[in-house]
């Protein structure tokens, strides 16, 4: 009866160190935050896992915080702003959607006009996205490169998407944060 229940126990435990495995290579990524790009919603030395499978199935939409391989070979963290087919543009007011005029709660004060005062296609003529392209852009607008200066990033180079933030590099304990679902 003992070994039957030490069994069990063992099984257990395979399946579970299996499904940790399981996702860990195909259905998290682990991330770090390097540099202030996303602040106040990301930190740099942040670090945590983003979902790199379920928006294969579920899409993509305004405002997940995404994970793109950029041709250099690195990878940037951003927030998209533009959706496939879209026709985007910025000034004083914020983000234009279509014409329409979209809330961007997320921002500090002061970052609509920031951003406006870039000079780039987003804020002199407006951007038209591809059927495939999406815009990405930094939560700190000062200190991101993004779509406004690499153009729009088409689906294949966003590798993952949201995150569990679950602690800061040299923090002791932090507890578990969830960023971008």
């Amino acid at each position: 009866m003992r070994n039957k229940k030490r069994g069990r126990i063992i099984s257990w435990i395979a399946v579970v160190l299996a499904v940790i495995i399981f996702c860990s290579c195909f259905i998290f990524t682990k991330i770090e935050v390097v540099g202030p790009s996303m602040y106040p919603t990301l930190k740099s030395g942040d670090y945590g896992v983003a979902d790199s499978f379920t928006y294969k199935i579920f899409g993509l939409h305004r405002f997940d915080i995404v994970t793109v391989n950029v041709s250099d070979g690195k990878t940037i963290v951003k927030r998209i702003v533009g959706l496939p087919g879209e026709e985007i543009f910025y000034d004083d007011e914020g983000l234009h959607v279509d014409g329409v005029l979209v809330d961007e709660p997320f921002l500090e004060e002061g970052m609509k006009q920031k951003t406006a005062n870039t000079n780039c296609p987003l804020t002199t003529t407006g951007v038209k996205l591809g059927e495939d392209e999406y815009y990405v852009l930094g939560d700190n607008r000062d200190n991101s490169t993004d779509s406004r200066f690499i153009g729009p990033v088409i689906k294949d180079r966003i590798k993952a998407r949201g995150f569990i933030i679950y602690g800061e590099l040299g923090d002791k304990l932090k507890l578990p944060r969830f960023v971008g679902w």
